[in-house]
């Protein structure tokens, strides 16, 4: 088993971990203790195992991880409307449709399935091409699995929980600052004082945003089956889902009151079949306790 731990990709959870684990946490030896491996070849096996388990690097990896995920979730939806926009379209229902499934399907599989299949393991199936695509580290849900995988899963939730919150004065500093330069205060609570020469201009600079229903939509729908998809094996998602809803709601509500402009007419093309879509949300969630639970 050593020497074939000697040459294999080191990961935290790799079998060398009970080994490792049993030297340095519980005889507390030097993570750099060399130990013979075959004749006189001897090895630091524990090194590389114990530089990668150290909590601090754990942690940092992780939130690094999900915050690139959450900016590649809001990279997308720019991406997505970008893309709208330069599409003709019947009607607003069926444009803001477009932008809700294509971000919904999209952020769906980078915070729900990307960190899965990337961690994957096939070597053992004997799925020839499948073998090598899939050579991640985990063949099941084990405990290496829940402290890995499962922990990227739970805070990418907790960041996209959030994440309103983050946008909303992202976009209000923005504003802020536009306004500051124009009336050349730090507080610009006098609109008197505008240099602008035209309605127009005005208008861009003191105007609240525009109220945009699609990607919210598909907010709602990756909270929801992200919850759905994993919460047979990680209950804790379901509290933080009703948390990650109930904060676009607060600030949805709260910026309709106070910052958007008047909302646009739509019609119930773009409700209906969100509804519809989180039929599944159930089906997928029995899918994957079934599987999880008989293994």
């Amino acid at each position: 088993m050593l020497e074939t731990g000697l040459h294999q990709r080191v990961y935290p959870q790799s079998y060398l971990a009970c080994f490792c684990h049993e030297h340095i946490d519980r005889l507390h030896d030097d993570p750099s203790t060399e130990f013979h491996i075959k004749g006189n070849l001897t090895a630091p096996l524990c090194e590389k195992w114990h530089d990668l388990t150290q909590a601090s690097i754990q942690y940092v990896i992780s939130s690094l991880v999900s915050t690139m995920i959450v900016i590649m979730n809001f990279s997308v939806r720019l991406l997505f409307m970008t893309l709208a926009s330069h599409v003709g379209f019947s009607n607003e229902s069926v444009k803001a449709s477009f932008i809700t499934f294509g971000v919904f399907y999209t952020t769906f599989f980078q915070t729900g399935l990307l960190c899965v299949i990337a961690s994957l393991d096939l070597r053992e199936k004997r799925a020839g091409f499948f073998n090598e695509l899939f050579s991640g580290v985990y063949t099941d849900l084990n405990a290496g699995w829940f402290k890995d995988i499962g922990y990227i899963i739970v805070y990418n939730c907790c960041f996209n929980a959030i994440w309103p919150i983050i946008e909303f004065f992202m976009w209000y500093s923005i504003r802020h600052v536009r306004r500051m330069h124009d009336q050349k205060k730090f507080w610009p609570n006098d609109v008197t004082r505008t240099r602008t020469s035209t309605m127009f201009g005005f208008l861009a600079i003191y105007d609240g945003p525009i109220f945009l229903v699609h990607f919210k939509y598909a907010f709602i729908l990756n909270v929801v089956f992200v919850t759905f998809f994993y919460g047979s094996i990680l209950p804790i998602l379901f509290p933080i889902a009703w948390l990650s809803i109930f904060v676009l709601y607060s600030v949805e509500r709260l910026s309709i009151f106070y910052s958007y402009q008047r909302p646009p007419m739509y019609d119930d093309t773009l409700t209906r079949s969100a509804i519809t879509t989180m039929y599944a949300a159930p089906v997928v969630c029995l899918l994957m306790g079934a599987w999880a639970f008989s293994n």
